[in-house]
């Protein structure tokens, strides 16, 4: 059958694989893309929804996007942990401690130390106490607890909080030591804690803990005592994640 003059051609039809690779493309850093394209049809939406398709995307655009950055702001003699532009969901009293594998670690004073985990793109957040006492000068990290995870799509899985800390206080019983634990939030518990003696502590020093540095497989602390850093190389024994 010959088609008549002036009839209107339907456009072909995209097959589904075409237009996951059309989908694939949208730019990570403008999300309103996405929400835009869900709304075309039922199939898009669904498309976009599958969770074969969000690790595809993830993995071909690699690291996500920049949603802002933590900095401690000092106000009135406390800590206010500032998240631009996303309002922060935390504490006003808390301080930022560590940010990795998509969550946030908060801490807080009420008044013993309360740590807080939480995930910027759920608004999920778990609080528990810290395993170590007042007397000690702090530091800590947030981990991704997932086997084989790229950290990729992460969000909402299990994590690891390893804490470490020196005792500031030269009259302490612990003075001179440094002592870790880790905390599972698949077990809601902390493991029995690990020390180590700093052989740089003297009754003239005391000792302070830097932020953490996750390099490989292994997690570390940089001990500081007085002005000038004596031990670059303090580690705990089952520190690794």
């Amino acid at each position: 059958m010959e088609q008549s003059v002036g009839e209107m051609v339907a456009p072909p039809v995209l097959v589904d694989d075409a237009i996951g690779e059309i989908l694939l493309r949208l730019p990570p850093g403008d999300p309103a893309c996405l929400f835009r394209a869900s709304l075309v049809c039922k199939d898009w939406r669904r498309l976009l929804s599958d969770r074969a398709f969000l690790r595809r995307y993830r993995a071909f655009h690699r690291k996500p996007p920049m949603l802002g950055f933590f900095n401690n702001e000092y106000h009135d003699g406390g800590t206010v942990p500032a998240f631009v532009p996303v309002p922060v969901a935390a504490d006003p009293a808390a301080e930022t401690l560590d940010c990795r594998h998509g969550c946030v670690l908060f801490r807080s004073w009420t008044p013993l130390l309360r740590l807080t985990v939480w995930d910027p793109i759920t608004g999920d957040h778990q609080s528990f106490f810290s395993a170590l006492g007042m007397h000690f000068d702090v530091a800590a990290a947030v981990l991704c607890a997932s086997d084989g995870c790229d950290h990729l799509h992460c969000s909402g899985g299990p994590f690891l909080v390893v804490m470490a800390g020196v005792v500031w206080d030269r009259g302490h019983d612990m003075a001179g030591m440094a002592l870790c634990s880790i905390y599972s939030s698949e077990t809601a518990t902390w493991s029995p804690p690990t020390s180590t003696h700093l052989r740089c502590v003297d009754n003239s020093t005391v000792p302070s803990i830097t932020p953490s540095l996750l390099a490989g497989h292994a997690l570390y602390f940089i001990v500081q005592c007085g002005p000038e850093i004596q031990s670059s190389s303090t580690t705990w024994p089952g520190v690794f994640c």
